[in-house]
């Protein structure tokens, strides 16, 4: 297996979301291998809910579907915001899938 998981986050989208931002989302797979378990990475240039910038909050993240993590925000992001969300996660095979999503929080 050399091909890498897939990984999309959903919400926030790239560039102007309708604000506040009250939830995080993102869909994992892996056809082959199948995700790492505890592999998710996620990061955001700014705070999110008691987290600081920088610091991984993928452990907040409920899975609602098959593949599919969401968390709903206590401190929604406010309009205004501009940031960059970083995710990453990996198959059990070690290859590796990162994304970079830079978005900003509008009315």
């Amino acid at each position: 297996d050399d091909l890498r998981p897939t990984l999309t986050v959903s919400s926030p989208r790239p560039g102007p979301n309708p604000g506040p931002l009250n939830s995080i989302r993102v869909g994992v797979a892996d056809a082959y291998s199948g995700i790492k378990n505890g592999s998710l990475l996620l990061t955001c240039t700014v705070p999110i809910d008691s987290r600081a910038a920088g610091d991984d909050f993928a452990d907040a993240l409920t899975q609602v579907n098959d593949g599919v993590y969401e968390t709903t925000l206590s401190q929604p992001i406010p309009v205004g915001t501009e940031a960059v969300l970083h995710a990453a996660v990996s198959d059990k095979q070690g290859n590796v899938t990162q994304v970079d999503v830079k978005f900003s929080v509008t009315e």
